[in-house]
């Protein structure tokens, strides 16, 4: 169902002699270890949580390091093919230093980091399974990159897509995963999901990839059996209504799209009425 979004972000794998990871110092592994991941395998995110715990608190506070440590996990971890479940720990940990990094980040460029770090912040929002979060932290660095260039100066981020689309088709995909999904809470997550077109920097794929999530979410009320029918279509009729409220804003032909759709409605309309005169 992604493979058109995967082949989208994919990037080259870098080759570097693993066996010279163990001879560096720990921030200078860790920095290292991330910058091969995801390309370097499942086996590697274990290595990289590893290296993160052993990490001295006080070299985050280091505004040049951690500037290229929240780089380095925003490259590994936006990524769409990186995993899920490896993913998590290393976000975690990531997310819960967040604000030490941050404070050194500031200190040393306070405008021209102003997107990189609810970007980065997003994406471990992400990486965690905080959705509603993710995509409002990520809506708000996208308007930070209309207005500013400097954020992306030196880094990765340079050019890069629009990673609420990534965000909105990993919230889909964990949705498939998920056995017994708590469709409350996917509630909320569709209607976390950013109305100022500004904030999508990609509307026709942000589109694809909210329509997708709002079909997972009528999926997954069709297994809801705990939640009481009304409940459960009160939380389906806020997610349609708030594709349909995204449709309008942002799709260029959404006026032609409406008046085709009130033609099609019409005309079965016309036509139920006909089959009822003739029965």
């Amino acid at each position: 169902m992604f493979r058109w979004l995967k082949d989208k972000f994919k990037k080259p794998s870098t080759e570097v002699p693993r066996e010279a990871l163990a001879d560096q110092p720990v921030d200078e592994r860790l920095l290292e270890i991330l910058k091969r991941l995801p390309a370097d395998g499942l086996q590697r995110w274990p290595a990289a949580v590893a290296a993160f715990e052993a990490l001295p608190a006080e070299r985050l506070d280091d505004p040049l390091y951690a500037k290229n440590l929240l780089r380095a996990l925003f490259a590994a971890l936006s990524h769409i093919d990186a995993p899920v479940r490896q993913t998590m720990a290393l976000a975690q940990i990531a997310l819960n230093h967040f604000p030490r990094m941050a404070a050194a980040v500031r200190e040393s460029d306070a405008h021209g980091q102003r997107a990189l770090l609810p970007l980065a912040e997003g994406i471990l929002a992400l990486r965690t399974g905080q959705f509603d979060l993710a995509f409002r932290l990520i809506a708000r660095a996208n308007l930070e990159r209309r207005i500013s260039d400097a954020w992306a100066e030196g880094n990765a981020l340079d050019a890069a897509p629009d990673y609420l689309v990534t965000a909105v088709s990993l919230a889909a995909q964990t949705l498939i995963d998920l056995k017994n999904p708590d469709l409350r809470y996917w509630g909320t997550v569709a209607e976390a999901l950013p109305e100022d077109p500004k904030a999508v920097l990609e509307p026709e794929s942000f589109l694809m990839a909210v329509g997708d999530l709002v079909l997972e979410i009528h999926r997954a009320a069709a297994q809801a059996v705990t939640l009481e029918a009304k409940e459960r279509l009160d939380i389906l009729a806020k997610a349609d209504s708030r594709y349909e409220l995204l449709f309008r804003r942002l799709h260029p032909q959404a006026e032609d799209c409406r008046r085709m759709f009130r033609r099609v409605e019409k005309m079965f309309g016309m036509l139920a009425e006909d089959k009822d005169l003739r029965a």
